[in-house]
């Protein structure tokens, strides 16, 4: 029994080996197909006599040109845009064709004319004067004060940068006088009021300042405010008394030269100097005291200007 077990045994070994050879292997994968290099480019035939190339010299196969390479997206731009080709550098010669930013600062911009130079403006206008008059009153004086003080308002329009034109009430104290004549005596203080139309012209002008020329003509009347002595009438004793009265409308011219000074776009500070003639009664105004008579001042002026704009439609059509 152990016998026929064995042979069997021995048996199966010797047909495995051929069991397995008949196993058919698994199949390999196809090897990848290899690209067929492209054909030689034509060789150009040599001149006839000339030396033959060597055919055994390998050629080289043509490359095709490399696939360009996309180009990034350019990040978001936050400060400002540069010129392409421009240098950052301050020291960097500049390129033909590109402008570089200058270190230097730009030249202020002039500055606009306003409406009143530029001929389109209403102005209205306040001085403080002083000044004196020249020559003797009517009568003769014991004592006299000829400086005095006075104000001036006005309007003006200027519809050309050349030329204004307008008018304006001024008052202007002429100073006192006092006479005394037996048991008279008398203390007189006079003053004027005018009403006057004027025009201005501008000969030089800039762009924060300028001189003019002014004449204006009007009318002017006379105030006086006296006190003093009666004499005696009918056997009474001398009276004390104060009374005041008006006498007019006189003639009245004068001129000016002055100089204005721009301290904002529409406010100017303005001076002049000026001489006025008056036409004035020496008769007695009223009851109350003799007047003083035509006259002469001279007075200096300084006060402030504003301008409102009319829009340039205002301007006279020959000068837009």
């Amino acid at each position: 029994m152990r016998t026929l077990a064995l042979s069997t045994l021995f048996a199966c070994l010797a047909l495995a080996p051929a069991t397995f050879a008949q196993t058919p292997p698994p199949p390999s994968p196809p090897p990848p197909p290899q690209p067929s290099p492209p054909p030689p480019p034509p060789q150009p035939s040599p001149p006839t006599g000339g030396p033959q190339p060597t055919p055994d010299v390998p050629v080289a196969p043509e490359q095709s040109p490399p696939t360009p390479l996309e180009a990034a997206p350019a990040p978001p731009t936050t400060g400002p845009l540069e010129t392409p080709g421009a240098t950052t550098s301050p020291t960097a010669p500049a390129m033909l064709g590109v402008n570089l930013p200058s270190d230097r600062p730009s030249a202020p911009a002039p500055p606009a004319k306003d409406a009143w130079q530029d001929g389109h403006a209403l102005a209205v206008d306040v001085t403080a004067r002083g000044g004196s008059r020249l020559g003797a009153p009517s009568f003769a004086a014991d004592t006299e004060e000829k400086a005095g003080l006075g104000f001036g308002l006005g309007a003006s329009f200027r519809l050309l940068p050349e030329f204004s034109f307008g008018f304006g009430l001024e008052r202007m104290s002429l100073g006192a006088a006092s006479a005394t004549s037996g048991q008279s005596t008398v203390n007189s203080h006079y003053a004027v009021t005018e009403l006057e139309l004027g025009a201005r012209a501008y000969p030089f002008r800039w762009d924060t300042a300028e001189l003019f020329v002014g004449l204006h003509v009007g009318l002017a009347w006379q105030d006086v405010d006296a006190s003093g002595l009666r004499p005696s009438m009918n056997l009474e004793p001398a009276q004390v008394f104060r009374c005041s009265d008006t006498a007019g409308p006189g003639f009245a011219i004068g001129a000016e030269l002055g100089a204005a000074l721009r301290l904002t776009r529409s406010f100017w500070f303005v001076g002049n100097v000026g001489a006025d003639g008056y036409q004035l009664s020496s008769e007695p105004l009223g009851t109350c005291a003799v007047g003083i008579g035509s006259i002469t001042a001279l007075s200096v002026g300084a006060g402030f200007l504003y301008a409102f704009d009319l829009g340039r439609e205002a301007k006279l059509a020959a000068y837009r």
